[in-house]
Protein backbone atom coordinates (compact mmCIF):
# COMPACT_ATOMS: atom_id res chain seq x y z
CA UNK A 1 0.00 0.00 0.00
CA UNK A 2 1.75 3.31 -1.22
CA UNK A 3 1.08 6.13 1.31
CA UNK A 4 0.87 9.86 0.06
CA UNK A 5 1.47 13.33 2.55
CA UNK A 6 0.41 16.62 2.66
CA UNK A 7 3.71 17.27 3.16
CA UNK A 8 4.88 15.81 -0.15
CA UNK A 9 2.55 18.57 -1.72
CA UNK A 10 3.86 21.34 0.12
CA UNK A 11 7.01 22.02 -2.11
CA UNK A 12 4.81 22.71 -5.12
CA UNK A 13 2.38 25.15 -3.72
CA UNK A 14 5.15 27.62 -3.44
CA UNK A 15 3.76 31.25 -4.50
CA UNK A 16 0.48 28.84 -5.80
CA UNK A 17 -2.54 31.77 -5.25
CA UNK A 18 -4.80 28.39 -4.33
CA UNK A 19 -2.34 26.29 -2.85
CA UNK A 20 -4.43 25.97 0.11
CA UNK A 21 -7.77 24.64 -1.77
CA UNK A 22 -5.72 21.97 -3.36
CA UNK A 23 -4.63 21.24 0.02
CA UNK A 24 -7.89 20.90 1.33
CA UNK A 25 -8.78 18.56 -1.71
CA UNK A 26 -5.62 16.40 -1.08
CA UNK A 27 -6.59 15.54 2.26
CA UNK A 28 -10.04 14.95 1.41
CA UNK A 29 -8.79 12.48 -1.49
CA UNK A 30 -8.49 8.47 -1.34
CA UNK A 31 -4.99 7.20 -2.05
CA UNK A 32 -6.06 7.09 -5.74
CA UNK A 33 -6.63 10.64 -5.86
CA UNK A 34 -3.70 11.87 -3.87
CA UNK A 35 -1.44 9.91 -6.30
CA UNK A 36 -2.81 11.63 -9.35
CA UNK A 37 -2.74 15.23 -7.31
CA UNK A 38 0.89 14.87 -6.70
CA UNK A 39 2.24 13.88 -10.57
CA UNK A 40 -0.53 17.45 -11.41
CA UNK A 41 1.34 18.95 -8.74
CA UNK A 42 4.68 18.54 -9.87
CA UNK A 43 3.41 20.32 -13.21
CA UNK A 44 3.05 23.14 -11.68
CA UNK A 45 6.99 23.90 -11.16
CA UNK A 46 6.84 23.15 -15.39
CA UNK A 47 8.18 25.57 -17.58
CA UNK A 48 4.71 26.01 -20.26
CA UNK A 49 5.00 23.24 -22.92
CA UNK A 50 5.20 25.19 -26.45
CA UNK A 51 3.11 23.17 -29.23
CA UNK A 52 3.38 25.17 -32.35
CA UNK A 53 5.30 28.26 -33.23
CA UNK A 54 3.57 31.20 -35.25
CA UNK A 55 5.98 34.02 -37.60
CA UNK A 56 5.34 36.04 -40.55
CA UNK A 57 6.09 34.57 -43.60
CA UNK A 58 8.28 37.83 -44.16
CA UNK A 59 10.94 38.90 -41.54
CA UNK A 60 10.27 41.93 -39.09
CA UNK A 61 13.52 43.28 -38.82
CA UNK A 62 17.34 42.41 -40.13
CA UNK A 63 20.59 42.76 -38.39
CA UNK A 64 24.36 42.26 -40.72
CA UNK A 65 23.59 38.58 -40.83
CA UNK A 66 20.02 37.55 -39.28
CA UNK A 67 16.93 37.60 -41.01
CA UNK A 68 14.36 38.74 -37.22
CA UNK A 69 10.59 37.39 -37.52
CA UNK A 70 8.51 38.52 -34.39
CA UNK A 71 5.86 36.07 -33.36
CA UNK A 72 4.38 33.75 -31.04
CA UNK A 73 4.44 30.23 -29.57
CA UNK A 74 1.30 28.28 -28.87
CA UNK A 75 1.86 27.07 -25.64
CA UNK A 76 -0.04 25.04 -22.09
CA UNK A 77 0.80 25.93 -18.14
CA UNK A 78 -0.83 23.88 -15.74
CA UNK A 79 -2.80 26.14 -13.21
CA UNK A 80 -4.73 25.75 -10.38
CA UNK A 81 -8.26 27.23 -10.10
CA UNK A 82 -9.78 28.94 -7.07
CA UNK A 83 -11.72 25.57 -6.03
CA UNK A 84 -8.16 23.82 -5.81
CA UNK A 85 -9.09 21.65 -9.38
CA UNK A 86 -6.04 21.74 -12.07
CA UNK A 87 -6.62 23.62 -15.62
CA UNK A 88 -3.98 23.27 -18.24
CA UNK A 89 -4.29 26.66 -19.20
CA UNK A 90 -3.67 27.76 -23.19
CA UNK A 91 -1.49 30.54 -23.37
CA UNK A 92 0.81 32.61 -26.02
CA UNK A 93 4.20 33.34 -25.66
CA UNK A 94 6.12 35.54 -27.23
CA UNK A 95 9.03 33.83 -29.62
CA UNK A 96 11.77 35.48 -32.38
CA UNK A 97 12.91 33.49 -34.72
CA UNK A 98 16.65 34.70 -36.27
CA UNK A 99 17.81 32.85 -39.50
CA UNK A 100 21.42 33.11 -40.88
CA UNK A 101 20.94 35.05 -44.04
CA UNK A 102 23.24 32.08 -45.85
CA UNK A 103 20.84 29.54 -45.04
CA UNK A 104 23.24 27.61 -42.73
CA UNK A 105 21.37 27.56 -39.21
CA UNK A 106 18.29 29.34 -37.36
CA UNK A 107 17.14 29.67 -33.43
CA UNK A 108 14.33 30.95 -31.33
CA UNK A 109 14.45 32.76 -28.33
CA UNK A 110 12.33 34.02 -25.56
CA UNK A 111 13.69 37.44 -24.13
CA UNK A 112 12.59 38.15 -21.09
CA UNK A 113 14.21 41.58 -19.69
CA UNK A 114 18.38 40.94 -18.72
CA UNK A 115 17.89 37.05 -20.35
CA UNK A 116 17.16 35.12 -23.15
CA UNK A 117 16.20 32.14 -23.45
CA UNK A 118 16.99 29.70 -26.30
CA UNK A 119 13.68 28.17 -27.36
CA UNK A 120 15.06 25.89 -30.05
CA UNK A 121 17.91 26.32 -32.55
CA UNK A 122 19.48 24.20 -35.34
CA UNK A 123 22.10 24.06 -38.17
CA UNK A 124 19.90 23.15 -41.33
CA UNK A 125 20.12 19.74 -42.24
CA UNK A 126 21.95 20.31 -45.93
CA UNK A 127 25.00 22.56 -43.67
CA UNK A 128 25.33 19.82 -40.67
CA UNK A 129 28.84 18.24 -40.60
CA UNK A 130 30.87 21.29 -41.69
CA UNK A 131 31.34 22.27 -38.53
CA UNK A 132 28.80 25.42 -38.52
CA UNK A 133 27.43 24.82 -34.85
CA UNK A 134 30.50 26.96 -33.54
CA UNK A 135 29.22 29.88 -35.80
CA UNK A 136 25.27 29.23 -34.64
CA UNK A 137 26.73 29.49 -31.13
CA UNK A 138 28.43 32.72 -31.91
CA UNK A 139 25.74 34.04 -33.83
CA UNK A 140 22.84 33.76 -31.04
CA UNK A 141 25.95 35.19 -28.90
CA UNK A 142 26.10 38.29 -30.85
CA UNK A 143 22.67 39.22 -31.07
CA UNK A 144 21.60 38.27 -27.52
CA UNK A 145 24.58 40.19 -26.11
CA UNK A 146 25.38 42.74 -28.73
CA UNK A 147 21.52 43.84 -29.59
CA UNK A 148 19.43 42.24 -27.15
CA UNK A 149 21.80 43.37 -23.96
CA UNK A 150 21.03 40.85 -21.69
CA UNK A 151 23.24 39.80 -19.04
CA UNK A 152 22.49 35.85 -19.71
CA UNK A 153 21.52 33.00 -22.32
CA UNK A 154 19.80 30.05 -21.24
CA UNK A 155 19.65 26.72 -23.21
CA UNK A 156 19.21 23.29 -22.99
CA UNK A 157 21.56 20.60 -24.58
CA UNK A 158 19.03 18.77 -25.75
CA UNK A 159 17.95 18.10 -29.34
CA UNK A 160 14.47 19.56 -30.73
CA UNK A 161 11.17 17.03 -30.01
CA UNK A 162 10.92 16.71 -33.79
CA UNK A 163 14.46 15.08 -34.12
CA UNK A 164 14.55 12.72 -30.93
CA UNK A 165 15.54 10.19 -32.08
CA UNK A 166 19.40 8.67 -30.45
CA UNK A 167 21.95 9.69 -32.31
CA UNK A 168 25.16 11.50 -31.54
CA UNK A 169 23.89 13.84 -29.85
CA UNK A 170 22.95 11.84 -27.12
CA UNK A 171 25.60 9.60 -26.00
CA UNK A 172 27.31 10.17 -23.26
CA UNK A 173 31.06 10.58 -22.99
CA UNK A 174 33.28 11.40 -20.30
CA UNK A 175 33.43 15.51 -19.01
CA UNK A 176 35.83 15.67 -16.25
CA UNK A 177 36.19 13.82 -12.64
CA UNK A 178 33.66 14.02 -10.02
CA UNK A 179 35.77 16.52 -7.51
CA UNK A 180 34.69 14.38 -4.26
CA UNK A 181 35.02 10.76 -5.72
CA UNK A 182 37.42 10.82 -8.58
CA UNK A 183 34.85 8.98 -10.56
CA UNK A 184 33.70 10.04 -14.47
CA UNK A 185 31.34 12.98 -14.78
CA UNK A 186 29.56 11.85 -17.85
CA UNK A 187 27.53 14.24 -20.20
CA UNK A 188 25.60 14.13 -23.62
CA UNK A 189 28.16 14.44 -26.48
CA UNK A 190 25.40 18.23 -27.33
CA UNK A 191 26.39 19.13 -24.17
CA UNK A 192 29.82 18.97 -23.93
CA UNK A 193 29.83 20.86 -26.90
CA UNK A 194 27.82 23.43 -25.57
CA UNK A 195 30.13 23.82 -22.60
CA UNK A 196 33.07 24.15 -24.19
CA UNK A 197 32.09 27.30 -26.04
CA UNK A 198 32.90 30.66 -24.89
CA UNK A 199 31.59 32.52 -22.33
CA UNK A 200 29.60 28.97 -21.21
CA UNK A 201 28.85 27.39 -17.83
CA UNK A 202 26.85 24.42 -16.52
CA UNK A 203 23.28 25.80 -15.87
CA UNK A 204 23.34 24.48 -12.47
CA UNK A 205 25.77 27.09 -11.69
CA UNK A 206 23.20 29.84 -11.63
CA UNK A 207 20.45 27.38 -10.30
CA UNK A 208 18.97 25.97 -13.19
CA UNK A 209 17.51 22.28 -12.15
CA UNK A 210 17.69 20.85 -16.07
CA UNK A 211 20.53 18.83 -15.37
CA UNK A 212 21.54 19.38 -19.42
CA UNK A 213 20.55 22.83 -19.13
CA UNK A 214 23.90 25.90 -20.14
CA UNK A 215 24.43 29.58 -20.06
CA UNK A 216 26.42 32.20 -21.32
CA UNK A 217 27.31 35.14 -19.29
CA UNK A 218 27.80 38.79 -21.33
CA UNK A 219 31.92 39.24 -21.27
CA UNK A 220 30.66 43.20 -20.34
CA UNK A 221 29.14 41.97 -17.51
CA UNK A 222 31.73 40.46 -15.63
CA UNK A 223 34.43 43.33 -13.80
CA UNK A 224 32.61 42.23 -10.85
CA UNK A 225 33.59 39.04 -10.43
CA UNK A 226 37.77 37.85 -9.56
CA UNK A 227 40.44 36.14 -10.86
CA UNK A 228 39.61 33.87 -8.49
CA UNK A 229 36.19 32.92 -9.04
CA UNK A 230 36.78 32.79 -13.11
CA UNK A 231 39.47 30.11 -11.90
CA UNK A 232 37.04 28.14 -10.23
CA UNK A 233 34.24 28.57 -13.10
CA UNK A 234 37.27 26.51 -15.43
CA UNK A 235 37.68 24.17 -12.87
CA UNK A 236 34.03 23.34 -12.85
CA UNK A 237 33.63 23.70 -16.39
CA UNK A 238 36.77 23.09 -18.14
CA UNK A 239 37.22 23.82 -21.75
CA UNK A 240 38.79 21.77 -24.43
CA UNK A 241 40.37 24.66 -26.17
CA UNK A 242 42.37 26.76 -22.96
CA UNK A 243 42.11 29.73 -25.01
CA UNK A 244 38.41 29.44 -24.58
CA UNK A 245 38.15 29.24 -20.55
CA UNK A 246 37.12 32.39 -18.21
CA UNK A 247 40.94 33.22 -17.22
CA UNK A 248 42.59 33.81 -20.98
CA UNK A 249 39.11 35.57 -21.98
CA UNK A 250 39.45 37.94 -18.93
CA UNK A 251 42.84 38.88 -19.31
CA UNK A 252 42.31 41.96 -21.09
CA UNK A 253 41.76 40.08 -24.46
CA UNK A 254 39.23 40.93 -27.23
CA UNK A 255 36.42 38.49 -26.56
CA UNK A 256 35.12 36.88 -29.41
CA UNK A 257 31.32 36.62 -29.29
Amino acid sequence: MKYFSALQLMPHLKNQEYGNQLAARFLKSNEYQQERILENAKLLDSAPQLNEFHFPKTSTNETKDLLLFEGYGDAEKMTLLPSGEFKNKKIKIPQLKATDKQGRFEFIIEHKEDCAFITICKVTLKHRGKGYFYLMAQGIRDYCFNELKVNTIVGNARPPRTESGPDWRTELVTYRNNFTNGKPVQLTRLHVLWLNEPLALHGKILGSDDAESFCFLNPDKLAQFTADEFAEWDRICPKKNTRNSFTSLMKGKEVVL
